[in-house]
């Protein structure tokens, strides 16, 4: 079975543990995240391996490690709160989530629109997450190939 693996990034307090908790259908308590925390679920027969990050810039080396290791890097802020959205520290290649709240709209048009209330809108993101990853092995496959052509050489 496919591997996506996705690193949640974002200020505290945007929503990113409540949007991870709704994607793995889980209805515990959300309780603030200190450095990282794993989240593991399955959705389309597709594995999703994904670390929820803390918001606190004292765990930002931790958080880098992550991200380098991930095929989806999520970037979420909160559109009542426009100051949570950093343009210095969007990933690159990553997926730009706004989480409405108060119904206030996105910053930009082309961010995905996510209601962490709305079933709906959360599946939205994780279609979006399985139409645009490469597995795990196709990735070792690659790899695999170039080290041939290298050494026939």
């Amino acid at each position: 079975m496919d591997t996506i693996r996705c690193v949640f990034l974002g200020e505290s307090g945007v929503g990113k543990s409540t949007i991870l908790s709704k994607m793995a259908k889980n209805n515990y308590h959300i309780t603030p995240t200190i450095g990282v925390d794993n989240v593991l679920f399955e959705y389309k027969k597709i594995h999703f391996q994904c670390w929820d990050t803390s918001g606190s810039t004292q765990f930002g080396a931790v958080v880098n490690l992550f991200e380098k290791r991930t095929s989806h890097k999520v970037y979420v802020y909160d559109t009542s709160r426009p100051i949570t959205f950093n343009r210095e520290k969007l990933p690159q290649d990553g997926i730009i989530v706004a989480n409405v709240r108060e119904n206030k709209p996105p910053l930009v048009h082309t961010h995905i629109v996510v209601r962490e209330d709305d079933q709906l809108s959360i599946e939205n993101l994780m279609n979006i997450m399985t139409t645009t990853f490469e597995t795990e092995e196709s990735t070792i496959s690659v790899v695999y190939d170039q080290r041939e052509c290298c050494t026939c050489c």
